[in-house]
């Protein structure tokens, strides 16, 4: 579903606002008649940037009463999309009052797509309301399949779906240069990337398998992966987000996704990622290596997305994502009951892949099999 308005963006704004319905909001919310209302300069005193677009609002009266309405920008620094935006108002709606001397924040709303203004006024939460999608969630069938030697042939069709669907979405790239900068930037510093997943380490019982001097080592190396991947903008492409095993269904053959995150454009890698980290990490839980099922499933994957999409570039993408999924399958906060042989094992592959130019998927053992240190 489409929640940006149509009309061309105004002002760095992407909602049309027409005056008569800033009036009508402005004389039901505070039942007074508006004498004027007057644009705001953004960019004075020498400043060559600003965020959105300011009204002045005088209402009638004695004494007069001014009020100023702050919209948001699509202007890049994190207020690029209808969610960013929304989260800029609502914290300066939520802390403005809480700072002496600050001007106080009158009310919070939001903007439709006819420029008509609501009031959120008194919002505690927020929610969003989907269908129903039926199917078995699709790591209960990696673990069944991590058990076994050899995959069933629907779990083969299953992951041949996985391989296509995500060549499929791949294929539609995108052309903002931003928006890829700024989806590697979110992976590498966001909260819920590389650097929230380190923090999240902070002050956990990390023996036998990490330490915190091998948690600031992994985020001092991912800094030049980060300069690396952002000089990549040309393989902006649409993207799941979160597609790991928890976030895929399958009733029989029909696929179904839940919980796409992130953002709508981002790097194909990290799909791949999202997905194959964890046939290593239920075969590891399984049988305590890289064998059987998972890994057959694993060299099909990356054998059919390769030939549907001839991505010659996925393996120089790759290492980052990698290092970001294994934070969190190794976690003790994600995943409490994991053994500690197993969180060793996914550190191991953190360190040896952060150290790969070019991933190849066929050469994984000396990424984590102990003897190829």
């Amino acid at each position: 579903m489409n929640l940006e308005p149509q009309p061309k963006p105004v002002s760095g704004c992407r909602a049309v606002l027409p005056t008569f319905e800033l009036t009508r909001y402005i004389e039901e919310r505070f039942s007074a008649r508006v004498a004027s209302i007057e644009p705001m300069k953004t960019k004075a005193g020498g400043k060559g940037f600003g965020y959105g677009a300011l009204h002045r609002i005088v209402l009638e009266g004695t004494p007069e009463r001014a009020l100023v309405l702050h919209r948001g920008g699509s202007c890049g620094f994190g207020h690029d999309t209808l969610a960013d935006r929304a989260s800029s108002v609502l914290l300066a709606y939520e802390t403005d009052n809480e700072l002496p001397a600050h001007v106080r924040a009158i009310d919070v709303g939001a903007i439709d797509r006819e420029g008509r203004l609501t009031s959120l006024e008194g919002t505690r939460d927020f929610f969003v309301l989907t269908e129903y999608a039926e199917g078995v969630p699709y790591f209960l069938e990696l673990q069944r399949a991590s058990t076994r030697e050899r995959p069933l042939l629907p779990e083969l069709d299953h992951l041949d779906a996985l391989a296509s669907y995500l060549a499929r979405i791949h294929a539609d790239r995108g052309s903002s240069a931003e928006a890829y900068v700024r989806r590697t930037r979110d992976t590498f510093g966001g909260s819920e990337g590389i650097a929230g997943l380190l923090d999240s380490y902070d002050g956990r019982d990390l023996t036998g398998f990490a330490s915190p001097s091998i948690l600031v080592d992994i985020e001092r190396r991912c800094v030049g992966w980060r300069a690396r991947l952002k000089a990549c903008s040309r393989r902006l492409c649409r993207v799941h987000g979160d597609f790991h095993p928890w976030n895929i269904l399958f009733d029989g053959p029909a696929l179904s996704l839940v919980d796409r995150s992130r953002g709508e454009w981002g790097e194909a890698a990290d799909d791949v990622a999202a997905l194959t980290t964890n046939f290593l990490y239920f075969a590891l839980l399984a049988r305590g290596r890289f064998a059987g099922s998972m890994r057959a499933l694993w060299t099909r994957f990356f054998l059919r997305y390769e030939e549907a999409t001839d991505d010659a570039d996925l393996g120089l993408m790759l290492p980052p994502f990698f290092v970001w999924r294994a934070l969190v399958l190794a976690s003790p906060v994600w995943y409490p009951g994991v053994p500690t042989a197993v969180r060793r094992t996914l550190f191991r592959f953190i360190d040896r892949v952060l150290d790969v130019d070019r991933f190849d998927p066929l050469a994984i053992d000396s990424l984590v099999d102990r003897a190829a240190a």
